[in-house]
């Protein structure tokens, strides 16, 4: 399988960046700068 790179750009310095941890990194959390409850089909 090809191996892919994703970018990421925080657009606040109030959420903690991601880190790598050896083993186990192969997915990533995503975050978001503030709460938000989004229904079925809806984006932000």
């Amino acid at each position: 399988m090809e191996q892919q790179v994703l970018k990421i750009k925080y657009h606040s310095k109030e959420i903690e960046k991601l880190t790598y941890i050896a083993g186990k990194s192969d997915w990533i959390d995503l975050r978001s700068a503030q709460n938000v409850t989004l229904k079925k089909g809806s984006f932000a």
